[in-house]
């Protein structure tokens, strides 16, 4: 995770570039990231005409 953005709207980055997602305060599960922390990410697209945006569904570290 690079940086939170909103109250569930999160920057994460990777070799490919940078993703915002929504990720609900449920979703993590008690999990407490750094910005050093690789985590991965299961999520639904939304997307209408103009806007494509990513909701989490789940999420993990990963050691």
């Amino acid at each position: 995770m690079v940086k939170q953005l909103k109250n569930e709207l999160y920057l994460f980055e990777d070799k490919s570039g940078e993703v915002e997602i929504e990720i609900d305060d449920k979703d993590f599960r008690n999990i407490k990231l750094t910005a050093d922390d690789k985590v991965r990410i299961k999520a639904e697209v939304d997307s209408d005409l103009t806007n494509v945006s990513l909701e989490a569904e789940y999420l993990e570290l990963v050691k």
